[in-house]
């Protein structure tokens, strides 16, 4: 389920946990005022650990010229 960021000029900047089928909220859980619903921006996970390179799965340009070369000398 996505997370939601509002902003209610009486409580501030709070998050909300809604499903896609969910009403949109209009009005603050505690205070009842008008918010506004903020545009955020997900970060791309970072993957940690062994097997999670940058360059596991692209090719090099240095790559392709060994790969290259092998050819020629064939």
């Amino acid at each position: 389920m996505p997370i939601y960021e509002y902003n209610c000029p009486k409580c501030g900047v709070f998050e909300c946990i809604r499903s896609y089928s969910d009403d949109e909220l209009k009005s603050c859980p505690r205070c009842n005022s008008d918010i506004e619903k903020i545009l955020s921006i997900p970060s791309q996970p970072i993957f940690r650990g062994n097997g999670f390179y940058k360059t596991d799965y692209c090719r090099s340009e240095s790559h392709e010229s060994k790969v290259n070369k092998s050819k020629d000398v064939e």
